[in-house]
């Protein structure tokens, strides 16, 4: 189909794997193709990591790389993985209380008193507003702190 559609334009090389390999793979594969992501190579990045700071030699460049994918193809091996015995956590079923508050609508949010305050809705205020309005108080408290006394002196003279 991707001939006769796109005859003009040359296949790469992985269109051809996955329009002309692909269904070989899903066939004849021992692992779901959900496994063959790349999510599960980047997840090895921490163990790779572990392996080359706790069990690999240090000395020896090739030495150590060796160690470290000794290490992996051990972990990753499905026959070694499945003798590990798995820590089964306790699990208790959850509390009526906690399952009326999951399953419940969640009363609405009563606004705050800087809304009322204010006298305006927060749904009606554009960002933009809320930000102006903050950085004029940000400039407000920047005053205050870099006081440098010269009022101070008038105050104590006028007497």
């Amino acid at each position: 189909m991707y001939i006769d559609l796109y005859g003009w334009h040359p296949m790469t090389p992985t269109i051809h794997k996955v329009l002309v390999h692909g269904a070989a793979l899903i066939t004849h594969a021992i692992l779901p193709i959900g496994q063959l992501s790349e999510e599960a190579s980047e997840a090895r990045n921490k163990h790779y990591r572990q392996y080359r700071l706790h069990f690999a030699r240090k000395f020896s460049r090739v030495d150590c790389n060796r160690d470290i994918l000794h290490r992996l193809l051990l972990s990753s091996d499905p026959y070694i993985s499945n003798c590990r015995q798995r820590q089964h956590k306790k699990t208790e079923p959850f509390s009526k209380e906690a399952v009326n508050l999951m399953i419940a609508n969640p009363p609405p949010i009563p606004p705050t008193e800087d809304d009322r305050d204010s006298g305006r809705n927060m749904e009606d205020t554009e960002e933009g507003d809320y930000e102006e309005d903050n950085d004029k108080e940000d400039d407000d408290e920047e005053e205050d702190e870099y006081d440098d006394g010269e009022n101070d002196d008038k105050q104590y003279n006028s007497n």
